[in-house]
């Protein structure tokens, strides 16, 4: 099921980006180092997550960031929504276009504050936290050209340094 939903977002993201007239992505963003979309702990990183329950492997796409209580979640930077609404395993999902080349995924959301075509600018609220497993996460991936990249080497340093 996992792998489906991981599937039909690559291919939905694939579409969108075909959809585009842009044909030329510089691949920067507006700042050296990304903001970090919510003040948390990532409890899930990015790549192979061995679960010890059930004695399987997973590929996270991204970093999963646990925070103590529900808060909104802000925009890394500058954007378009492309999509904004439930989808598969990812529950409620915003999906930035940074026109850059690059796009941000922000699964997990309790609520919504933005709709698709809606244009963001850095720090803006889109989301509020949801829950996931007894506890409050926010599912974040960062795309180049739709391939997963490692979040946490976009991002500033320290989650705490982000008021």
């Amino acid at each position: 099921n996992l792998e489906q939903s991981r599937l039909a977002l690559e291919h939905m993201i694939t579409q969108i980006q075909s959809d585009l007239s842009q044909r030329y992505f510089s691949y920067t963003f507006t700042n050296p180092k990304l903001i970090w979309p919510v003040k948390g702990r990532v409890v899930n990183h990015f790549g192979n997550v061995y679960d010890p329950q059930y004695k399987i492997t997973t590929v996270n796409n991204g970093i999963d960031i646990a925070v103590d209580d529900p808060q909104e979640i802000c925009a890394v930077d500058f954007g378009i929504v492309v999509f904004a609404e439930s989808f598969r395993s990812y529950g409620r999902l915003v999906i930035i276009d940074h026109q850059n080349g690059y796009f941000s995924l922000y699964g997990n959301a309790g609520s919504l504050l933005v709709t698709k075509d809606e244009t963001v600018s850095l720090g803006q609220p889109i989301a509020i936290v949801g829950r996931k497993n007894g506890s409050y996460q926010l599912h974040f991936e960062l795309r180049k050209h739709n391939v997963p990249v490692n979040p946490a080497l976009y991002l500033e340093q320290q989650v705490s340094t982000r008021n």
